[in-house]
């Protein structure tokens, strides 16, 4: 019965998103362990907008090194930036300076993240974000665990997205 529910959302999933490939798992866990497993070489470097615990640990166990690129405001609970989930894009470019573009398998985003209380990222970070990895011809992979609340956030935080 349990395969029979597996291959019907897998159908789903294709019939809604297009998507060739789908690789059930069984929680987030496990989907980031494998992803860590097939994407990441000894040696890699993996930034991130700071880090979920399993996340980086899967991430180095796999052989790569985990960079924290947030922004600077994340670590400051006192600071109310209305998006401390944002990405410090000169950060990620010290490190692709110093490392390669190469070395660099993916940008792990996270939306809400957990390590800085909850905090959102904003739609302009991201546009940003993803404009300097396609011109560097990096992954974003994006945990959108929270994106619902994150949503939310950029509703009622930031112009443009009011409606």
């Amino acid at each position: 019965m349990r395969a029979v529910k597996v291959f019907h959302m897998e159908a789903a999933i294709k019939e809604n998103y297009g998507y060739k490939y789908i690789v059930p798992t069984h929680q987030g866990r496990g989907a980031e362990n494998i992803l860590s497993k097939v994407l990441i070489k000894k040696g890699d470097i993996i930034p991130g907008n700071m880090y979920f615990t399993t996340t980086r640990l899967h991430q180095e166990l796999a052989g790569g090194k985990f960079y924290d690129i947030i922004i600077d405001e994340a670590h400051d609970p006192t600071n109310e930036h209305p998006f401390k989930g944002n990405v410090d894009i000169n950060k990620l470019d010290v490190l692709v300076k110093k490392y390669g573009a190469k070395r660099i398998p993916y940008v792990s985003i996270a939306t809400n993240v957990n390590m800085a209380g909850g905090q959102p990222i904003s739609m302009d970070n991201l546009k940003k974000l993803r404009a300097y990895t396609k011109k560097h011809g990096i992954r974003i992979i994006h945990d959108m665990t929270r994106v619902a609340e994150n949503a939310y956030f950029i509703q009622q935080r930031e112009k443009g997205y009011e409606e």
